[in-house]
């Protein structure tokens, strides 16, 4: 099985219900390395306090839209892929409930992830947010490598 690594320090978003019809919180991007013109993955589990279905929109610096609506879904792990524009790409909101009439309505997207590639692939935490005995290193191709040099050129998955 394919597990990518979260590109995402960002592991949640909490939406307490306002009175307010377009409440989100966003995820910022455009500060994480991710390469202008490659493909990426955003997924989260989704919790609705009304409801079952809910919006994530990829916005630019402008907040002007930058992809359709993306519906999330209570029900199962929902995310959608984007590419990645340097210098225009910046944040994904995260709404709760759907876009225009969330009034009322509290959210908790939850284990969030950002991977390079078009599919969602299993949820693991950021790297920065395991400790480092919980950690494992798997090696794309497998075999074991000399050098820790070595590990970081061919890259690291950590798991926990």
């Amino acid at each position: 099985m394919i597990v990518n690594e979260n590109l995402s320090m960002q592991d949640k978003i909490i939406l307490t219900a306002k009175d307010v019809d377009a409440r989100f919180a966003s995820v910022f991007i455009d500060n994480l390395g991710l390469v202008d013109g490659e493909t990426y993955n955003f997924s989260a589990n989704l919790n609705l306090s009304e409801g079952e279905t809910s919006s994530v929109i990829l916005y630019d610096i402008n907040y002007k839209v930058q992809s359709g609506i993306s519906t999330f879904s209570t029900k199962e792990r929902s995310s959608f892929s984007f590419t990645y524009k340097d210098g225009v790409t910046s944040r994904i909101a995260c709404y709760a409930g759907v876009h225009g009439s969330t009034s009322g309505i509290s959210a908790d997207y939850t284990k969030i992830k950002i991977e390079k590639g078009d599919q969602m692939t299993p949820y693991l935490p950021h790297k920065s947010n395991v400790k480092a005995e919980n950690q494992a290193i798997f090696l794309a191709g497998g075999g074991i490598p000399r050098s820790i040099s070595k590990i970081e050129q061919k890259g690291v998955l950590y798991v926990s």
